[in-house]
């Protein structure tokens, strides 16, 4: 869990992650991350992580005025994302956080004409509330446990 440039609200903290995506293809649709909580022996989805670009080659680029070529698929193939979930502090104090990726839920890249940044992953779908052993046999997969030292 770390600090962010945005602020959780109050009795809430953004847990972060710190990737790099590597594709060959030119518009990959990268995977949904979420935070569960146990809950009756199966995990709760408490959260999902949303996307964000690390950095932007300059302030006009994070605008829309020019075309950021560091965060483009089409033209790098690796690049460095911060996602972040809010997540209430009674959750964090209380419970392990289960970092879990959909392998059939995707976020695509979406360019916004007028967004501030204009280029953003999100998605419309959403994963699974519930997930049972079975989930992970299939369509889930377990990245990380935050507060292991809680179970």
């Amino acid at each position: 869990m770390g600090s962010t440039s945005r602020k959780a609200e109050k009795n809430s903290k953004y847990v972060e992650i710190s990737v790099k995506i590597t594709s060959k293809k030119k518009n990959p649709k990268l995977p949904i991350l979420s935070a569960y909580e146990i809950l009756n022996g199966k995990l709760k989805r408490i959260s999902d992580f949303k996307y964000e670009f690390r950095r932007w080659s300059d302030y006009g680029t994070y605008l829309g005025n020019y075309v950021d070529y560091k965060n483009n698929f089409s033209h790098t193939s690796t690049i460095p994302f911060k996602l972040g979930a809010e997540i209430s502090n009674d959750t964090i104090k209380k419970s392990p956080i289960f970092i879990v990726a959909s392998q059939k839920h995707f976020v695509n890249r979406h360019n916004s004409k007028y967004g501030n940044p204009p280029v953003m992953y999100i998605s419309l779908e959403h994963p699974k509330n519930i997930l049972t052993l079975e989930d992970f046999e299939k369509d889930y997969v377990l990245i990380k446990i935050i507060n292991r030292k809680k179970f």
